[in-house]
This record gives C-alpha cells, structure tokens and sequence, in this order.
C-alpha cells in the first residue's frame, strides 16, 4: 500500500479517502484503493514449480490491487455524459494503470524484479476500476 501511495503522492494524483488491506474479494460501492492477499509460493516471482524447493529457497507473494473511481453515468432525465467527461474519465483510468505499474516496481523490495498485469475492470454502479495483479519476491 505504501509504494502505490507514494507513487501517485509524487505524481501529484489523489487516491480516493477509503483504502483497504484485506483478504479475498471487496464490495465496491464507492471510489476505493483496495490491496488484496492472494498468497504466497515458493521460488523466485513466476517460478512454475516444477522442481522441489528447499527451505532456504526464496518465497514470493501475490497481491491484487484495485483502484475504483467514479465514472460519468447517467444524469437526471436520461442525459447521457459529455464527450469531455467520458474522455476525462478515461485520461483518468490511464494514467491510474501507469502509476499502478510504476508502485508495482517501487514495492520490489528484493530487487529482482516483479510480474505485474494492469487491466480495466468492469464498470459498477458509477465507478470504473483497475486492476493490478503483482507477484513479487518477499524477504
């Protein structure tokens, strides 16, 4: 969670106010920054497992992270967004996916690099979302 703050404190992006640390899945019902456990293996980040491990071997853990913010709907009586907000939006959505990628190699502690996928989710209820998945080598 750390290294996304930072990353987007420096780029002078605002994160949304509600941030989470959990386990699992989260219910998105406003703009949120949520960071997710997904587990952990053994081997060095995108090992296939295909040779046994020993103890001293490194582990890695894998995180989700999801950025949601709002997105431009309907308004009062059917009237559909502007062009400029829709492209704002997306402007928006962009530079969250770059900076998520930019926190996924400030996180790499270890320093031997990361595996990490950036995607937009599936619009919910005025909010779009990103989504970051990140394997990474843990001390």
């Amino acid at each position: 969670m750390r290294a996304i703050e930072t990353v987007f404190q420096e780029a002078g992006v605002e994160l949304p106010p509600r941030r989470l640390v959990t386990i699992g899945t989260v219910s998105v019902d406003e703009p949120l920054l949520a960071v997710m456990y997904g587990g952990t293996s053994v081997g060095t980040p995108g090992n296939e497992m295909t040779v046994p491990m020993r103890q001293e071997q490194p582990r890695s853990a894998t995180w989700n992270v999801e950025l949601w913010r709002s997105q431009p709907i309907l308004g009062a009586g059917g009237r559909i967004p502007t062009p400029e907000q829709e492209r704002d939006a997306a402007e928006t959505i962009m530079n969250d996916q770059w900076l998520l990628i930019q926190s996924a190699y400030a996180a790499d502690q270890m320093g031997v690099g990361v595996i990490a996928r950036v995607g937009v989710n599936e619009p919910q209820g005025g909010t779009v979302g990103s989504s970051m998945s990140l394997e990474l080598q843990i001390p």
